[in-house]
This record gives C-alpha cells, structure tokens and sequence, in this order.
C-alpha cells in the first residue's frame, strides 16, 4: 500500500486481494447468520420525518433503560 499510502484507490478488483474478498465475503456471509438478517432488501420504513421516528425509538430505549 505504498503506492496509495491515504488509501484513494480501490483494490477491490485487484487480483492480488482476491483472497482478502473473497475472506471479507465470506465473514459477511456468517454474520448475516450469526444474527439473523433475513435475506433480500428490507422495505423502506413509511415515515414522513425520519427525525420523528429515531426521537421516538431512543425515548422508547431510554425509557426502557431507566426501568
């Protein structure tokens, strides 16, 4: 990595680290398992402000922490 020392090139389809990939794919693979991540793409949530909706779910863990 001397050649690119602040990293702003892609070496993802290097051949050289095809073997790194191909470790990385497969570590994603087993913690996609490991906790349970249905497969496919989720379905974008229906809320009209995301604000809204992460000020809701942190008081709802806050309140369940203070319990």
């Amino acid at each position: 990595m001397k050649e690119d020392a602040l990293d702003l090139k892609s070496e993802y389809h290097n051949t050289d680290y095809s073997d790194v990939v191909t470790r990385m794919k497969l570590g994603l693979v087993n913690l996609k398992k490991e906790l349970n991540v249905p497969e496919g793409i989720p379905k974008p949530r229906n809320v009209r402000d995301p604000n809204s909706y992460y000020f809701a779910k942190r008081k709802w863990i806050e309140s369940v922490r203070n319990r």
